[in-house]
């Protein structure tokens, strides 16, 4: 048992400064309410007799009271389990008790025994009841400043990701309008020009549909499934054509999940990194499978010789992880095994979009 274990993993700051602090002033309280007016008439060795034992006491009650109270927070870690550790705090003042009447019928007679009393002990009952008292201010005190800090975490980190969010959005709208993106559509679109005018209408039609829904669901935290796919599909198109026949990406999404929700353009972000780290040729044509399971979406695909993500799953991927963390309580998920990508975006339903809002 590790009674000066580090704080700051588990409430986020070093409590050092406060356990000293505490101590010391517990300390000159109890010797400023049981021995006030006292300091004429007994020999200053008294008091410091009478100060190491409370200091003794002090001690052994704030180390195991500090050390079962981070025991209770490292359990029961988050926001979310926040009454449950207020739950706990009434139970702190049992092992209180134990220390107290350990100390009255056992440690405070040595002392008594060192030095002669010049001054008439305090009552147990009234002793005991100050303690509870003043460990009950230290608790709430304690708690305080924990939640103050916890809160404060909170909203930096909130903050954080905010500017994260940010970045990614843009990031997402540089790589989309990007002139290395219209350019390959240009090309393909003047091929299709000269060999199939109805399909280069076609073409030319997904590629403004990409572009406005781009801009329209960049400003959006979520977007319906249905939405998703529609951008999918037409993004899945282009590239399709691009690739003539190298690429497949197939849609196995049941109807029935089309009012969940999701982070828009995930799925083709999803689709972009598994082409752009990916070998396609007519030799090792890439066939990319999207699909649901409960509340997930599931992309997946076989590795291809330039796969090259390493233990890394890239800027796109990497941030879209970042804003499920900002905006739900749902993870994105990946497995890479030796010849298969696998990658799962979370599904969230009004109910639970409505429960982070709180």
């Amino acid at each position: 048992m590790n009674f000066f274990v580090n704080s700051k993993p588990i409430i986020g700051f070093n409590d050092t400064i406060l356990v000293v602090l505490g101590i010391i002033s517990n300390t000159a309280i109890f010797i400023g309410i049981f021995y006030q007016g006292a300091f004429i008439d007994v020999p200053f060795t008294h008091f410091i007799f009478k100060t190491l034992e409370y200091l003794l006491i002090i001690t052994a009650v704030w180390l195991t009271l500090r050390y079962l109270f981070l025991l209770i927070a490292k359990r029961y870690t988050g926001r979310e389990n926040r009454k449950i550790r207020l739950a706990f705090l009434p139970f702190l003042f049992i092992p209180f008790f134990i220390l107290v009447y350990g100390y009255l019928e056992y440690v405070q007679p040595i002392f008594i025994a060192i030095y002669d009393p010049y001054y008439a002990q305090p009552n147990h009952s009234y002793l005991i009841s100050t303690g509870f008292v003043v460990t009950l201010l230290d608790i709430v005190i304690y708690t305080v400043i924990n939640y103050a800090n916890q809160l404060n975490n909170t909203q930096l980190e909130t903050e954080i990701l905010l500017r994260e969010k940010a970045v990614s959005e843009l990031n997402t709208l540089k790589n989309q309008l990007s002139p290395h993106f219209l350019f390959n559509s240009l090309n393909t679109l003047l091929y299709l020009i000269d060999e199939d005018k109805e399909t280069s209408k076609d073409f030319i039609y997904k590629l403004s549909f990409l572009y406005q829904k781009l801009l329209q669901y960049s400003n959006k935290d979520f977007i319906t499934v249905s939405e998703e796919l529609q951008y999918l599909k037409a993004y899945t198109g282009l590239l399709e054509k691009r690739h003539g026949g190298k690429l497949i990406v197939d849609l196995k999404i049941d109807q029935a999940v089309g009012q969940l929700f999701l982070v828009p353009l995930s799925t083709q972000m999803a689709v972009e990194n598994a082409v752009k780290h990916n070998t396609i040729s007519k030799a090792h044509p890439l066939t990319i499978t999207i699909s649901n399971e409960p509340y997930y979406i599931v992309i997946s695909n076989k590795l291809k010789g330039k796969f090259a993500i390493g233990n890394s799953l890239g800027i796109g991927l990497e941030n879209l992880q970042k804003r499920y963390k900002l905006l739900s309580n749902r993870e994105v998920f990946y497995e890479k095994t030796n010849d298969l990508f696998i990658l799962k975006i979370p599904l969230l339903d009004a109910w639970e979009l409505k429960l982070k809002e709180r």
